[in-house]
């Protein structure tokens, strides 16, 4: 196993805050680059902060990522950001030997597309994922997730924040406690996917094409269908149970205080 302890330049910024009083951010920043074979899963772990993954047309991944504190370059040393590559996978985690210390870590990854996306998570920030391929499971306690065009089935988990996900070959779940969720579904659905959030409406765009057993439930909150046909076993405003084409595979969609609208693909280019 090769363990790298990632080496920062330090760097000083000035950011205002309310009053007359002003705050210094300390920042480090560090860039590098990885030749990595084809077929390597990326696993990213981080404590405090966004990450963003993209592709693009280089042979080679990119990792840049930033350490920030509003205290001291002391605070900075309390946090180790370890790349290490282990077979197949390639690790990116950040470690926090010092509890509590006041530090923030946001990556932006680049990557080409035989880069395999595996495990991303994050206990405090945005994870967005544009262009990338594999089956990636996502996981922020707080934060958005924003997925597009990417060549895999998506599994995505946070408890406060918005999830958006378009232009997958699938999803198994998509879940948030505190936000809305907007989902494109694939046309053809293979297997049982969860649509779920406490507070905030529901979106799902499909084929009208699509074959699947289809149950939806609000507590407050309205369902319709916008010009999707079902075959109907159950309604009411608020629970809807029926087939879409011939039936197939389970879509469960759920809000406790929201609505849900169904749309055929055809609403996404008014997005």
């Amino acid at each position: 196993m090769i363990k790298k302890l990632i080496k920062f330049a330090l760097l000083m910024g000035l950011l205002p805050i309310i009053g007359c009083n002003e705050r210094l951010a300390i920042t480090e920043e560090f860039r590098e680059t990885y030749d990595l074979g084809s077929g390597t899963k990326l696993n990213v772990s981080n404590k405090n902060g966004g990450i963003s993954i993209s592709n693009w047309e280089n042979s080679f991944i990119e990792v840049f990522a930033i350490k920030k504190t509003f205290l001291n370059e002391d605070e900075l040393k309390k946090v180790e950001i370890i790349i290490n590559q282990e077979n197949d996978e390639f690790n990116i985690q950040t470690e926090y030997p010092t509890k509590n210390a006041k530090v923030s870590v946001s990556y932006e990854i680049k990557v080409p597309s035989y880069i395999i996306v595996n495990d991303i998570l994050t206990s405090n920030g945005k994870i967005s994922l544009q262009g990338t391929t594999g089956n990636s499971i996502l996981k922020t306690s707080n934060g958005k997730i924003f997925v597009r065009n990417v060549d895999g089935i998506i599994n995505a988990n946070t408890s406060n924040g918005k999830i958006s996900i378009f232009e997958t070959k699938g999803i198994i779940y998509a879940r948030t406690s505190n936000g809305k969720i907007e989902v494109e579904l694939p046309d053809i659905i293979d297997q049982d996917i969860d649509v779920s959030t406490s507070n905030g409406a529901i979106k799902i765009y499909l084929s009208p094409e699509t074959d699947a057993e289809l149950e939806m439930k609000t507590t407050n909150g309205k369902i319709s269908l916008n010009d999707i046909k079902l075959i109907v076993s159950k309604i009411s405003s608020t629970h809807v149970k029926g087939e879409l084409g011939i039936g197939g595979n389970r879509i469960n969609i759920r809000t406790s205080n929201g609505n849900i609208n169904l749309y055929s693909k055809k609403n996404l280019e008014a997005i």
